[in-house]
């Protein structure tokens, strides 16, 4: 008995994106005017995406101002440098373009190409098991607060001091996406993520582990309270 082949270009069908990673293509398509797509085209955006992300690093020039691969490219000095806060910055963005491309940036590369945050990115910072008796470290949870009220700020249409730089409120509906998604992502997950990013350069798992956490803000606010309980502080919230 023949197996069915694919009509376009003849091959054996490949594996089927899951419902959930359908649903973020096809938004962040549809927040940059492309449309709807199926799993074939998914995979050919996920290579598009590759493709623009190399270039944001070898040739950072050609990249638009305030977009996200502005902040890939801001922080890809670092991605070779294991342990470092700008490591984990790395891996963290490249993740978060892979799934949503340039939509709900919100200028968000102004951020990341600033004086201050500039400054941490080669910063050592602590891994994520390390974290969990020590404390994140000031310049790991100081840039996620600062991310976190970045998001806050284009969520409210309000100004945001990220490391002694105020950013405006990006204009548009996909700035209030961003912003609605972005603070849902608490400091906490987000100095989680960066941590154990640092060390380890295949850690989508993780990030996507504590972005999904994050989505419920009751749920991302008890594991910081656990963190915090494991660390013996017995506060939420609390950073060394």
């Amino acid at each position: 008995m023949s197996q069915a082949r694919n009509d376009n270009t003849g091959s054996k069908p490949g594996p089927r994106p899951s419902h959930n990673a359908m649903f973020i293509f096809n938004m962040t398509q549809m927040e940059t005017g492309g449309g709807a797509v199926g799993g074939s085209s998914a995979m050919a955006i996920v290579w598009k995406r590759i493709q623009a992300q190399k270039k944001a690093v070898t040739n950072p020039e050609s990249v638009t101002p305030g977009t996200r691969l502005h902040s890939l490219s801001a922080v890809a000095p670092w991605k070779n440098s294991p342990g470092t806060l700008g490591r984990g910055a790395y891996v963290g963005i490249s993740s978060i373009h892979m799934l949503f491309g340039n939509a709900f940036e919100a200028q968000v590369g102004h951020v990341f190409n600033s004086p201050g945050v500039q400054q941490l990115m080669p910063k050592t910072i602590p891994g994520f098991l390390q974290s969990l008796y020590q404390g994140f470290g000031a310049d790991n949870m100081g840039l996620s607060r600062g991310e976190h009220g970045y998001w806050k700020g284009q969520l409210k249409g309000t100004p945001a001091d990220v490391m002694g730089q105020i950013h405006p409120p990006a204009s548009g509906p996909g700035a209030r996406v961003g912003g609605l998604l972005g603070t849902l992502f608490l400091p906490t997950l987000r100095a989680s993520a960066q941590a154990a990013a640092s060390r380890n350069p295949y850690a989508f798992p993780v990030i996507a582990a504590t972005t999904f956490i994050g989505a419920n803000t009751q749920l991302g606010k008890g594991v910081g309270s656990v963190v915090d309980w494991f660390r013996g502080t017995g506060k939420s919230g609390t950073q060394k």
